[in-house]
Order: structure tokens, then C-alpha cells, then sequence
């Protein structure tokens, strides 16, 4: 008799289950810009070989991020469509010292935000305003929040089954419910070891 139990690794799961949910993903393209590795940084979308060769290649943790596809940006397909990046910038960054930047300044200009993100010529950033009116974002916090996604976890390959995953964002548990995958994965793999299953 063939066993029909089908017993898929928990990086699988998850991300399937996020494909499903139309929540896209992609290895944390901020992460490979500071560690480098800008080769690496791939475009949103459900490709799971992909993550998993990136994994390979770079060896042991890494972060694997979300965004929901309804803020994929079609024209950028690197970044987040611009009322989203508009939000992140709004809640996120208030400036510098040196600059004329305030909620005021950033609500005046949002129709005035120009942005690049191409990680192949290793191209990020961010004005806010126009002329002699105008407040730049440095390339760290432009990277931080072009290649920002909306949830997150840490994957750690140096351990084994659940102990692999070491973090993750509370916004997953909304998008995925990671949670429940994670206790259900685990309960299965138990049962799968002692040939319950």
C-alpha cells in the first residue's frame, strides 16, 4: 500500500501557504544589500527554489520578508506601490538635523517624492520636494524603505525543524497565521517521526 502522507519541510509550508494568501515574498533584499550581496535581490513574488538556492548560497540565517500583493508595485516590481512607500515614509523617518523635513513638509510634497530603486546599478533613493525646497533620504533608510515589506521571520539553517524558524513579526500571525502553521507543522513532524503517520 503506497503511504499518501506527504510530509513537506516547514520553510515550504509556509511559504505555500502564503502564496495562497497572495502575500508575496522574497529573501530580505535589505539584508543582501547591507551583507553585499545585491546579486541576490530578486523582484516580490512566490518564488520558494529561489529563496531556497539564495539560502544555500549565502549559508546559515537569513530573514525571509512579505508583502501583501495588493501593495506590489507592477512598474517597479522591486518595490512597494507608492501610497504604501508614502505611509512607511510618513511613519517611519522624521528627518534629519540638518534638513527642513516635517510632518507639514511631507504632507505639502507628497505628490513631490521622487524615488530609483534598481538594484542591479546599485541605485536607491529618495526626494522629498522640489528646487531649493527639497529634503534627500540617505541610501541606508532609501534601502530600508524600498525594499521594505509588510511582516517578516528569521530562518536559521544551522538547526532543525521548528528550531529553524527564530523570529518573526506579529503582522505574519494577521497575513498567514503563521502561528498555526508553525504548532501544526510541528505536531505532524512528531507524529511523521515516530511512524504515526
Amino acid at each position: 500500500m503506497k503511504n499518501k502522507t506527504e510530509m513537506k519541510s516547514l520553510l515550504r509550508t509556509i511559504l505555500e501557504e502564503a502564496k495562497r494568501n497572495k502575500v508575496m515574498f522574497r529573501y530580505d533584499a535589505y539584508e543582501l544589500w547591507n551583507w553585499n550581496c545585491s546579486d541576490y535581490i530578486v523582484e516580490w513574488g512566490y518564488d520558494i527554489d529561489q529563496i531556497i538556492k539564495t539560502f544555500e548560497d549565502i549559508d546559515g540565517e537569513g530573514g525571509i520578508q512579505f508583502l501583501q500583493a495588493k501593495f506590489f508595485d507592477k512598474e517597479c516590481k522591486y518595490g512597494v506601490k507608492f501610497n504604501h512607500l508614502y505611509k512607511n515614509i510618513s511613519e517611519h523617518w522624521g528627518g534629519y538635523e540638518n534638513d527642513n523635513f516635517n510632518a507639514e513638509f511631507l504632507i505639502k510634497n507628497k505628490n513631490k517624492i521622487s524615488y530609483a530603486i534598481n538594484p542591479n546599478s546599485k541605485t536607491y533613493n529618495i526626494t522629498i520636494g522640489e528646487g531649493n525646497d527639497n529634503c534627500y533620504i540617505d541610501e541606508e533608510d532609501a534601502v530600508g524603505f524600498l525594499l521594505a515589506g509588510d511582516g517578516f521571520f528569521r530562518w536559521d539553517l544551522w538547526n532543525n525543524g521548528v528550531d529553524c524558524l527564530s523570529d518573526y513579526t506579529s503582522s505574519l500571525i494577521e497575513l498567514i497565521d503563521i502561528e498555526k502553521i508553525y504548532t501544526d507543522w510541528d505536531e505532524k513532524e512528531g507524529k511523521f517521526q515516530k511512524g504515526l503517520l
